[in-house]
């Protein structure tokens, strides 16, 4: 089946990691020297994010306990159609419609 305009407007993947007590800040900024050809635009966005803490040493063990205001860094393509988004326990890949693939391709 072929649509007119694409029904999903956006596509996320999300990684968590288990929170951590100190997280060096140089390490986004490393990150982006890396990336920023591609994405050259790079700004500070508040959200409020799940709390999490570790009820044991297994892997799943995390229980959410709540919200927080977190500050994460976004990092967009020159059209914003590719962004990815870099918090302390998150890293986020974010791709906007239209997509690189089209129903010819699939």
């Amino acid at each position: 089946m072929q649509y007119a305009k694409d029904p999903i407007q956006e596509v996320v993947c999300e990684f968590w990691f288990r929170p951590v007590e100190s997280f060096d800040m140089t390490v986004p900024g490393q990150f982006y020297e890396k990336i920023q050809h591609e994405y050259p635009d790079r700004r500070t966005i508040r959200a409020v994010e799940p709390m999490f803490s570790q009820l044991g040493s297994q892997l799943g063990s995390l229980q959410r306990h709540g919200l927080e205001v977190v500050d994460y860094l976004e990092f967009g393509s020159n059209q914003n159609q590719f962004r990815i988004q870099w918090s302390p326990n998150k890293i986020a890949l974010l791709v906007s419609a239209p997509y690189p693939c089209t129903n010819e391709g699939r």
